[in-house]
């Protein structure tokens, strides 16, 4: 094996919490360092995932129609496909130790520097995660979904009316019926082990209450305020951004933009409230005014959005968008869009381009 390059493997220990701060578990995995390889940059390895507007318009369906919905993930996703090139890893001692009979039947010593072929697409590799996305995709389409032209991710099937929007092992699958629900679960466990809950998708809390469905982001929340103000010194406020903050491009703080960036996955994913004065302070972060969204946030910390239960309104998805031309003065345009279902809205992405 002189010219056989040998991977080694990592042992990655993970806690696992739930969206709003619970222990759910602990998990340990081999993974292989991939990084080492040396065919890393010649193997087909972009794996498309679900858009998140799709993701929080899947949901507001649900929560709009009444209909039910389960989040289901996958065990083991990348151990499931076969690989199609010749992969070696080396053998840790635990796995000489586990497979010692095997070693020693073969004629070999729990001494020696062994390796092993590895057959799966085995977490680290390069293209694990679209062996992943293939399979997933064929296992789909062979149980009578198909992919909808909004997102190559999000699967119908017309005759049992059910959605499923997928994000790497992630599945967030509704239909009209509990009845439904479970039979497309039953498609699934052929193929896969599946573990089912109901309260949070992608790090968001999914709560229902009467009037519909709420999306949070609590635990994040606080741990972002935790790293950022662990001595408990701010004073919370009531709004977001000062009415009167104008952007200074020439004075811009570096110390911002790990919490503008923090801040920036929070207002995505269910905090639409921040959207504003995160894309507004982008274009130049200021720690000072990074510190106002922070107090502002521990005002809110437990607040999120609803998604409203039908109240007799046809659905209609309404789609806006907007511009503003030379705002800074450097010839530069801001645009954003904004989606709505009906009198709701779904999604909110504001977007700096410079032209």
């Amino acid at each position: 094996m002189k010219n056989i390059q040998v991977l080694p493997f990592r042992i990655v220990y993970k806690t696992k919490f739930s969206a709003t701060g619970y222990f759910e578990k602990m998990k340990v995995r081999y993974a292989l360092r991939g990084d080492q390889d040396k065919l890393k940059d010649e193997v087909d390895k972009y794996a498309a995932c679900v858009d998140l507007g799709i993701t929080l318009l899947v949901i507001c369906l649900s929560a709009y129609l009444g209909w039910r919905r389960v989040f289901a993930d996958v065990e083991s996703a990348f151990l499931l496909p076969n690989l199609n090139r010749e992969v070696w890893a080396r053998m840790t001692k635990a796995m000489k130790s586990f497979y010692s009979d095997l070693i020693l039947k073969a004629g070999f010593s729990i001494e020696d520097d062994l390796a092993i072929q590895v057959v799966k697409a085995v977490y680290g590799l390069a293209e694990a995660a679209k062996l992943w996305r293939d399979k997933c995709d064929e296992t789909l389409l062979k149980e009578g979904f198909s992919r909808c032209p909004l997102d190559d991710c999000l699967y119908v099937n017309s005759g049992l009316k059910a959605m499923i929007a997928v994000h790497v092992d992630d599945m967030n699958i509704i239909g009209p019926t509990e009845a439904v629900v479970q039979e497309v679960l039953q498609k699934l466990e052929k193929h896969f082990k599946i573990t089912t809950k109901s309260e949070s998708l992608l790090g968001m809390a999914i709560n229902e209450v009467n009037l519909g469905t709420v999306v949070s982001q609590p635990f994040y929340s606080r741990k972002l305020l935790q790293k950022h103000d662990p001595q408990d010194l701010l004073k919370p406020k009531h709004v977001p951004m000062n009415g009167n903050y104008k952007i200074d491009l020439d004075k811009k703080d570096e110390k911002a933009l790990e919490v503008l960036g923090a801040l920036s996955h929070l207002s995505r994913y269910g905090r639409w409230d921040l959207l504003f004065a995160v894309n507004y302070l982008g274009s130049a972060p200021n720690f000072e005014a990074c510190d106002v969204i922070l107090r502002y946030l521990k005002y809110t910390l437990d607040s999120g959005f609803i998604f409203k239960k039908f109240i007799g309104e046809v659905p209609v998805l309404v789609a806006f968008s907007d511009a503003e031309f030379n705002r800074d003065n450097l010839g530069r345009s801001v645009g954003g869009h904004r989606l709505r279902l009906t009198t709701q809205g779904i999604y909110d992405m504001p977007e700096d381009k410079k032209y």
